[in-house]
């Protein structure tokens, strides 16, 4: 596991670094000025050729990637014009707060979807595998944003239970930190839920109708020490690698 990670690792690098040249020269690419567009409609010719000259939109564009690359390479991402402090602050800022829901939201859909799936493939056939697929098929076409505000109309404006929007860190209390990542968890985990709930029950199935299922059925062991030492165990590689 460990040195599967390390190699999905490594080539995440060459793929960050395509992207990030693609967006760069697609930003360039774009029409309008952005410098007009900061100093507005009042500004003289020479007010924006001074500041393009300042922030070095001037020089050529290969010029412009490597000084923004080997900024980048310093950890510096230069500086935002719109909240006018330096890029890296804005992002470390947002950064716990985009991590806390990521990991909550994957808790919730895993929560929700490997249960599901798992009971769905054994009782395949069955009323609770027709009626579970038919929540994960809703839940997969579900739009985020509808479900979203749907939560917040039931649990924040019509019941009171949950506050509508906002951040707490965890410094201000545990249960304010938490009682605003309820609702976004669950908007984004519902639909990540319904899909691991039906790659789940694919992958429980295929493994349910190999021989060494039927060897462990005909030793005599128990269905339950069937399903969690062998089935469990051998259906969870492709399910962890997806999570």
């Amino acid at each position: 596991m460990t040195a599967y990670i390390l190699r999905r690792l490594i080539m995440a690098v060459p793929v960050m670094l395509i992207v990030a040249v693609t967006t760069f020269l697609l930003l360039h690419m774009t029409p309008g000025d952005p410098v007009a567009v900061l100093l507005g409609p009042d500004a003289t010719t020479e007010q924006i050729e001074q500041l393009r000259d300042q922030l070095g939109l001037n020089d050529p564009v290969h010029v412009q990637l490597a000084r923004w690359f080997t900024g980048l390479l310093r950890g510096d991402l230069g500086q935002s014009i719109f909240l006018n402090k330096p890029v890296t602050e804005a992002i470390l800022e947002r950064l716990a707060p985009t991590l806390e829901l990521s990991i909550l939201a994957s808790l919730v859909a895993i929560l929700i979807g490997v249960p599901i799936g798992i009971l769905a493939a054994i009782r395949q056939g069955r009323l609770l595998d027709f009626g579970s697929m038919l929540v994960a098929m809703v839940g997969i076409s579900m739009p985020t944003f509808w479900l979203g505000l749907n939560l917040i109309f039931i649990f924040a404006v019509t019941l009171r239970w949950l506050p509508p929007q906002g951040y707490q860190p965890f410094g201000d209390g545990l249960w304010e930190n938490l009682s605003r990542m309820i609702l976004p968890a669950i908007t984004l985990g519902a639909g990540q839920g319904a899909f691991l709930a039906r790659m789940t029950r694919s992958v429980m199935l295929d493994v349910l109708s190999e021989d060494f299922v039927r060897t462990a059925r005909a030793k005599g062991l128990s269905e339950p020490r069937v399903l969690l030492a062998h089935v469990l165990r051998n259906g969870l590689i492709p399910i962890v690698t997806v999570v």
